[in-house]
């Protein structure tokens, strides 16, 4: 049986999962790279091409557990006095572009 996650949960562990994704991206193309290197005799170039493609692809996922987070969000509650607000400061506005100087 499926657990009701709660919207907190669900929000702490998708943080976690960022930063974990990040460090486990990032280590693991350099890792790939540094092995290349030793494989191929090119070094450093192969420690930089996978650090720099591990931390594109820990990016990404960053990306896409922020856009999940983000989407599992309620919607904020409309603001009841928005449109006073804007009156007043249309009001205030004009008031200001037709105020003569002395």
């Amino acid at each position: 049986m499926a657990r009701n996650w709660r919207r907190s949960e669900l929000s702490g562990l998708g943080l976690l999962a960022m930063g974990i994704a990040m460090v486990l991206m990032g280590l693991g193309g350099y890792l790939l790279g540094a092995y290349i290197d030793q494989t191929l005799n090119i070094s450093p170039w192969g420690a930089i091409i996978g650090l720099l493609l591990g931390t594109g692809v820990g990016l990404w996922d960053l990306y896409r557990v922020a856009m999940r987070i983000m989407q599992a969000q309620p919607a904020p509650p409309p603001n009841r006095y928005e449109e006073n607000s804007t009156a007043d400061r249309d009001a205030e506005g004009d008031r200001d572009e037709n105020h003569e100087l002395p």
